[in-house]
């Protein structure tokens, strides 16, 4: 491209060899003349390039290659000074450091006449980091758990259940698992933003102990000796307490209660970090015994006006009351029961003597029939 005057615009002509006249109109009596010169337009060279994943990086992540679109053969450079290759613009991200660098391209080790210079700006910024605290444990059954993380960088903590990072299950510091069964379990997270960090892991183990216990006999006389069994689950360790003063340690014990009374025998069961308690009522008496009176006086004095049987640990009592002729007066079914000296009419029952039949039965199953006679007076 030239003008009229003979100006060569250079940037809308292209490369090549050209020949310039410079014709001159005859005038003022002179003849027209033609003149010329050959000149030549040479190719500037082209030094655009870019990188493939843009100009922003993290210190973990793949050393960028430059992608040149123009001259080839020129020469890299990083200012401020970094660590790049010159011949194929290859970043150094772990050697460079963090920071914002420019990056230039100079073909002039090209050799072309007509070198040219472009440039990219980078940043490379620190890569986000994660820790998970506590670090692996183990925990009791309904117990809670709060994990936390150390981090580094900005972004969101974010908590996966696999380590491919595809199965969200909770975001933020700190984080609540739910735990509502035994076993192993692996929580991961990662700090995710502009240079998300690697993913942590975690491990806990959920544990449980359930105490179980039975006593046989859990009832009986005294002394009474009792077998006990443990059927716990989860525990390595017992404690037994006897509720009489004693204590044992072993799997399945044996005590022998020697005093009336009811016992309430507690076992912990523990693995070392979680326990459990049951508890075992033991119902221990003294042997059971019968008295029947021979006399009594039902005359409202007060004083031993009722016949009834008397004795210990008697769980049942039943009474009949019979005169001389085989009549029944009388009769009763439990251990409070008793004769006032009247009549299944309520009409008073003459002087006498009288004949009782007594079935009973004690709290140690023992059992006790007892006939005789027995003087009324008034």
């Amino acid at each position: 491209t030239i003008s009229a005057t003979g100006t060569i615009i250079l940037a809308t002509s292209t490369a090549g060899v050209y020949t310039v006249y410079n014709n001159v109109p005859a005038a003022n009596g002179c003849a027209a003349t033609v003149d010329s010169t050959t000149i030549e337009i040479l190719q500037i060279d082209d030094a655009s390039f870019s990188y493939l994943l843009g100009n922003t990086y993290c210190t973990n992540d793949p050393n960028p290659l430059a992608t040149l679109t123009g001259t080839t053969g020129g020469s890299f450079t990083i200012v401020p000074s970094g660590t790049i290759n010159a011949t194929t613009g290859e970043i150094d991200i772990s050697a460079t450091g963090v920071g914002t660098f420019t990056i230039f391209y100079n073909t002039t080790t090209a050799g072309n006449p007509c070198p040219v210079i472009d440039s990219v700006q980078i940043t490379i910024t620190n890569q986000n980091t994660i820790s998970i605290n506590p670090a692996d444990s183990s925990i009791c059954l309904n117990d809670s758990l709060s994990l936390s993380v150390s981090t580094t960088g900005n972004g969101i903590v974010t908590w996966y259940s696999d380590a491919a990072g595809t199965n969200v299950i909770g975001t933020g510091n700190p984080f609540t698992p739910l735990l509502s069964s035994t076993g192993n379990f692996t929580f991961y997270a990662a700090f995710v933003g502009a240079c998300s960090s690697e993913m942590d892991t975690v491990s806990v183990t959920v544990q449980q102990v359930i105490a179980q216990a039975s006593g046989n006999p859990f009832s009986g006389s005294s002394p009474l000796n009792v077998q006990f069994n443990n059927g716990s689950t989860g525990a390595t360790s017992y404690l037994w307490d006897f509720a009489n003063g004693n204590i044992d340690s072993i799997l399945n014990p044996t005590q022998i209660y020697t005093l009336p009374g009811s016992y309430q025998v507690m076992l912990i069961a523990t693995d070392g970090l979680c326990w459990d308690t049951a508890f075992v009522i033991i119902e221990v008496f003294n042997e059971s015994n019968i008295l029947i009176p021979t006399v009594f006086t039902p005359n409202g004095d007060g004083n031993n006006d009722f016949f009834r049987v008397d004795g210990e640990n008697l769980k049942s009592v039943d009474g009949e009351i019979y005169n001389r002729w085989g009549q029944k007066m009388f009769a009763w079914g439990n251990v409070n029961g008793y004769w006032d000296g009247r009549t299944l009419s309520g009409s008073e029952a003459p002087d006498g003597t009288y004949f009782y039949i007594i079935n009973a039965e004690g709290i140690d199953g023992k059992k006790y029939f007892q006939k005789g006679t027995l003087s009324l007076f008034r």
